[in-house]
């Protein structure tokens, strides 16, 4: 068995570290813990001294009450009992895998999506299938198609990953229906992705939450993950998590203030300054897809003139799937100063590009 290179990753490997303007990261930019005592209103001595007098057993395997508590504050059509607590959403989807399908399972994949999703079934002998999003549709089912999926997926038996982590991420006018929300008859054959990484910048601390309803499917996701012996967190991560899910909900609703003032400054940066670069627009989400076919470019020659010319590290589109090819993804969730800095650099990037066409 071989999984393919997780090109992403592999991207984020390179750059991330010596990228002088970081808007390809995948998650908001992260805090610290000291601004997360702070977000969350929570007594930092009081904390530390807590936590520093436990003793460091394995802790709650199967994740501490107060924990789950914690993230229910949060999603209110959530059991307690549904939680399955895991080293991160991509470790996550790998055990969902291998819990529940077997060589020659078929699989249905959207695109573009997380890479994991299609390599890793791939890679025991499932056979992959990609279902792409349309452009006419700014790559979005509705909720009828959703409505629909769900119940040819009842009828047929067909079992649901929703990878969710994104969700908390919705711009005002829009409305984000988890599948599994859709109809209650849905959560019975959905597994529910979702962390704390990317809602609250917590990303370091490698935590993440799977909903699963059916108790059936839940215990051999849960047995998976044992086999590995990778079924744990560690007592800082439950500690922190905990409080971020159970103080933190103002912290985010200011934080979807903020980046709905970074879109909407994309937004004018673009249409006034790059004409050839079209957001597609977002309706949630900290993640820009710029089309940026118009430029003419080859796969190459875009990347060399966003990481050369522009000296920008972004992510390549191709890297989602073949349908991304001419796209560049931007992370805006970081500070308003270094987004204006680095749209300053792809303007004269493509100013240039127009001026050697030119002579």
């Amino acid at each position: 068995m071989k999984i393919k290179p997780f090109a992403v990753e592999e991207w984020m490997n390179a750059w991330e570290e010596g990228a002088r303007f970081n808007i390809a990261e995948t998650c908001v930019d992260s805090i610290s813990l000291d601004e997360l005592f702070a977000l969350t209103g929570q007594d930092r001595d009081a904390f530390l001294r807590e936590f520093s007098a436990r003793r460091l057993t394995y802790g709650a395997i199967e994740g501490a009450p107060a924990f789950r508590q914690g993230v229910c504050r949060l999603y209110k059509t959530l059991a307690p009992e549904h939680i399955v607590p895991t080293h991160g959403a991509a470790g996550a989807n790998h055990h969902i895998f291998y819990s529940l399908l077997e060589p020659g399972d078929r699989v249905v994949s959207i695109m573009p999506t997380y890479q994991q999703l299609y390599s890793i079934p791939e890679s025991f002998g499932a056979d992959v299938r990609l279902l792409h999003l349309r452009q006419e549709n700014d790559y979005l089912p509705d909720l009828d198609e959703l409505r629909r999926l769900g119940e040819i997926c009842l009828k047929y038996g067909v079992l649901i990953v929703s990878d969710e982590i994104h969700h908390d991420f919705i711009f005002p006018g829009h409305r984000h229906v988890v599948l599994a929300d859709l109809d209650e008859r849905f959560r019975d054959i959905t597994v529910t992705c979702t962390a704390p990484s990317k809602t609250f910048n917590i990303a370091g601390l490698q935590a993440s939450n799977i909903f699963i309803a059916n108790p059936r499917m839940r215990e051999a996701f849960r047995k998976e993950i044992s086999k590995t012996g990778y079924d744990g967190l560690n007592m800082m991560a439950l500690g922190a998590c905990e409080s971020a899910y159970r103080c933190g909900r103002d912290w985010l609703e200011e934080l979807l203030v903020y980046l709905k003032g970074n879109l909407d400054f994309a937004r004018e940066f673009l249409d006034r300054r790059v004409p050839g670069v079209k957001l597609v627009e977002p309706e949630g989400t900290y993640l820009l897809w710029l089309d940026c076919r118009e430029l003419g470019l080859e796969h190459d020659e875009l990347e060399d003139l966003m990481v050369h010319k522009a000296g920008l590290w972004l992510d390549g589109g191709q890297m989602f799937g073949e349908a991304g090819a001419g796209f560049q993804r931007v992370n805006m969730a970081c500070p308003r100063a270094i987004l204006e800095a680095a749209f300053e650099k792809l303007a004269a990037a493509v100013e240039g590009l127009k001026d050697r066409r030119h002579t």
